[in-house]
C-alpha cells in the first residue's frame, strides 16, 4: 500500500503554483487535515479515484461509498455553504471542507486566490 501511495510522488506537479496562497502555515492542504505522500501538487486527472484508493483502503472505502458522504459535494446544500465560505473568508478557507468533500480540488492546487497551476498550463493567467 505505501509503494503504492509512493508511486504518484514521481508524477507530481509540484513547480507550477509560484504564487500560492498559505495563509494557514507551510503545508498547502491546511486548514484541510489532508496528508499526502508527495509533494507539491497533482493534475486534476492524476489524483486517484476513490475506488482506487479502496483496493487497499477496503473497510474505509466500503464505509465511505455506502454513506451519503460519497457525493456530498455534490448536493446543492453543500455547494451554497462552500460558496458562502468563499465569499466571506476567501477561497482558502474551503480547504478545510475540501480535502474531505472534494480532494481533486485539494490536491490539484485549484484551491487559492493566486493563479493555479491548472490557469497557467491553460494561459489564463
Amino acid at each position: 500500500m505505501a509503494s503504492k501511495c509512493a508511486a504518484l510522488a514521481s508524477s507530481n506537479v509540484s513547480d507550477h503554483v509560484s504564487r500560492y496562497l498559505l495563509p494557514f502555515g507551510s503545508s498547502p492542504f491546511l486548514p484541510s487535515e489532508a496528508r499526502a505522500a508527495f509533494s507539491g501538487f497533482l493534475s486534476p486527472a492524476e489524483v486517484p479515484t476513490a475506488a482506487w484508493c479502496g483496493e487497499c483502503h477496503k473497510a474505509i472505502y466500503k464505509q465511505w461509498r455506502e454513506s451519503a458522504h460519497a457525493n456530498s459535494f455534490r448536493t446543492v446544500w453543500y455547494k451554497k455553504n462552500v460558496q458562502l465560505l468563499i465569499d466571506q473568508k476567501g477561497v482558502e478557507f474551503s480547504r478545510h471542507c475540501e480535502g474531505c468533500h472534494n480532494p481533486v480540488t485539494l490536491f490539484s492546487g485549484a484551491l487559492t486566490n493566486g493563479p493555479t497551476w491548472i490557469e497557467a498550463l491553460t494561459k489564463k493567467v
